[in-house]
């Protein structure tokens, strides 16, 4: 599964949305959503702009490894 859709399965499981919520807080299709995890594919920008604004997060924190960029910042200090 693309970074993007872990971050995304990770904070809507935190925040128990189910995917039919997730596609109509975006106006995303189910079908995109369900077929972006199960194919592996990144999404549009345009998608993940939805989604992430759905989510009320930043774009970059779902299309980040945020594993590798606290090890990064631990690294930097």
């Amino acid at each position: 599964m693309h970074i993007f859709w872990k971050n995304v399965y990770r904070i809507i499981n935190y925040r128990g949305i189910n995917l039919k919520t997730l596609a109509a807080l975006s106006d995303v299709p189910y079908s995109t959503i369900t077929n972006g995890k199960n194919k592996k594919r990144q999404p549009s920008v345009e998608t993940a702009y939805k989604i992430a604004s759905a989510l009320n997060e930043p774009l970059e924190s779902l299309i980040c490894d945020t594993a590798q960029l606290r090890t990064e910042s631990i690294v930097l200090k």
